[in-house]
């Protein structure tokens, strides 16, 4: 009885693992699109269609605090 919830919740455990290394995945790429999608606009290539190039500094900001230019290492 004792080995199923431990066999559970090492289960459920594993499960949040990958959740979360998952979400910070997702998370990542989109600050690197948002980032990308501010130069396009700052560049001339694209109107600011998504009208969201007012947030351009927060997200270099949090690009760099991610140390994207590196790998994200």
């Amino acid at each position: 009885m004792k080995i199923n919830i431990i066999c559970g919740g090492l289960a459920a455990l594993g499960f949040l693992v990958v959740l979360g290394l998952v979400g910070g995945d997702d998370y990542r790429l989109e600050v690197i699109e948002q980032v990308h999608y501010c130069d396009m606009v700052e560049q001339g290539h694209w109107p600011d269609y998504d009208q969201t190039a007012q947030y351009c500094g927060q997200a270099r900001a949090v690009y760099a605090e991610l140390n994207l230019d590196n790998g994200g290492a």
